[in-house]
């Protein structure tokens, strides 16, 4: 996925929520990097909502964040 919005195929990402689309920090970090780049222009969730401000992409990193603790969290338990 990450390789077609490289190569400018596509400019958006329909997800169901943020922790579908990374479980580690270079996942997450090349989502926000990508957005940083105007690659990715669009990011839909059903239950959220997604705009290229400073605010919003804090709050992805968050979510992407919360879903690394949960990776790590259930591998050791």
């Amino acid at each position: 996925m990450l390789a077609i919005l490289e190569s400018g195929k596509a400019d958006g990402i329909v997800s169901w929520h943020p922790d579908r689309l990374a479980r580690n920090s270079v996942d997450g970090g090349k989502i926000i990097h990508f957005v940083d780049r105007g690659l990715i222009k669009s990011l839909k969730f059903p239950t959220l909502w997604f705009e290229p401000t400073p605010q919003s992409l804090f709050m992805l990193n968050i979510a992407f964040g919360q879903s690394k603790y949960f990776v790590e969290f259930s591998a050791n338990y």
